[in-house]
């Protein structure tokens, strides 16, 4: 097998290695990858699989591998998402590092939650790594839902949440979890401890653990919704995911969709604290900006498709953060929510320490996303600004999508 090397368009150069000396994981079950870097360039071609390296591909007669310090996440093109298969699982087990996965219950168990999965494997996963267990009860409560999201999203140390359903009511309940199984478990509320029966709960959310585990790698999503965090191992026709020491699932190849790698040179600009903040209404009242939505609450959603991450403006607003000369590349998504209709009309600028480096002009939601890539070599601030467009501010809802700052690679100091 031949190598070679490839130059992509930006402001650096990536290293490829010859990818037939290393050892690789398993490829999955499409033959065609798209590699998203984080600077939001994309690279295709056939999948070879992953090494520590990187991801490799095959290009122009060579293997290539995209460095791992470069990838974002990994989109399998020939594998399409489906139902959830009947009968999978009784619960939904949600892993710590934004995972869940489809299982059922095993024996009662006081040490962890065991659980058997569609791989076939029994196991007993550590509390560690759990975060909330949702049943499949036969008393569903119209309420359940709402109070088991609301729960999860409350988790704090100390105490475990019970979700239960009682006359079509739903309850919850602070204590302990002292032991669960797929037929009944025992909750200490207070100095009581009562046996219950798991068919008659809708959930249950852990308490967060006083000794945090370290972040996933990665993230495995499969085509029935599974997304198991971990560290990649195995061989063969199956992906292992190893959730912590000792604890890994397996996952089909063919089964999967994509694979995120939770980047450490990538920061979401939603996750930084924000330095200053201005915001003035013109026919509105003045709203701040929000993180991971739009300014009205709602999701993120440019061109049919939801950002989980993002900031979301309503003209007029600008927001300042402190970089502190970390970083070297600032990149979003930009343009107005589908939600707004055809009234809204904004415009987006960038500054880096004042100066203007990034200006949209006008995009209203019919214009799309556009990309903003930019250099912030140096900077020690980043304003991203949300203008009027038409000297009215209604429907005026500016989305920075996927909006994230890069710290510089260990190839390129």
């Amino acid at each position: 097998m031949s190598c070679g090397a490839f130059r992509l368009s930006g402001v650096q150069d990536l290293l490829y290695i010859c990818a037939s000396v290393l050892v690789m994981l398993p490829a999955v079950g499409s033959s065609e990858a798209e590699v998203r870097l984080v600077d939001g360039r994309r690279v295709q071609g056939p999948w070879l699989g992953w090494s520590e390296a990187g991801a490799g591909l095959h290009r122009d007669g060579a293997a290539t591998i995209v460095p791992a310090e470069d990838v974002l996440e990994i989109t399998f093109t020939g594998v399409t998402p489906a139902a959830p298969v009947a009968g999978e699982g009784n619960v939904m087990v949600h892993l710590a590092g934004g995972g869940r996965i489809a299982a059922r219950l095993g024996e009662e168990s006081s040490v962890g939650i065991a659980i058997n999965t569609p791989d076939g494997e029994a196991r007993t996963l550590p509390l560690s790594v759990v975060e909330a267990v949702q049943f499949a009860g036969e008393a569903a409560c119209p309420d359940g839902e709402a109070a088991f999201a609301a729960a999860l999203r409350a988790r704090r140390a100390g105490e475990d949440v019970l979700i239960a359903c009682a006359s079509g009511e739903v309850r919850t309940v602070g204590g302990v979890l002292e032991s669960l199984g797929a037929e009944s478990g025992r909750f200490r509320a207070g100095s009581e401890s009562r046996t219950f029966r798991t068919a008659r709960m809708h959930g249950v959310v852990l308490a967060t653990p006083l000794n945090p585990q370290e972040p996933p790698g990665f993230r495995v999503h499969t085509r029935h919704g599974w997304i198991v965090p971990g560290a990649l191992d195995g061989v063969g026709d199956m992906l292992h995911v190893r959730l912590t020491e000792g604890v890994s699932v397996a996952v089909p190849s063919a089964e999967v969709t994509r694979i995120e790698r939770l980047n450490p040179r990538v920061v979401y600009v939603s996750d930084l604290p924000r330095a200053r903040e201005h915001v003035e209404g013109v026919l509105l009242v003045p709203r701040s900006a929000r993180n991971d939505e739009n300014a009205a609450r709602g999701p993120l959603r440019l061109d049919g498709r939801d950002f989980p991450k993002g900031v979301g403006m309503h003209a007029r607003t600008a927001v300042t953060y402190d970089l502190s000369g970390e970083y070297e590349t600032f990149f979003a998504l930009v343009g107005v929510d589908d939600s707004a209709g055809p009234g809204g009309s904004v415009v987006f600028r960038v500054e880096a320490d004042g100066k203007t480096v990034f200006d949209s002009g006008r995009l209203t939601a019919s214009d799309g996303a556009v990309e903003a890539r930019l250099s912030v070599v140096g900077a020690d601030s980043l304003t991203l600004i949300c203008d009027v467009a038409d000297g009215v501010d209604i429907g005026d809802l500016g989305n920075w999508a996927d909006a994230r700052v890069i710290k510089p690679s260990g190839l390129r100091r």
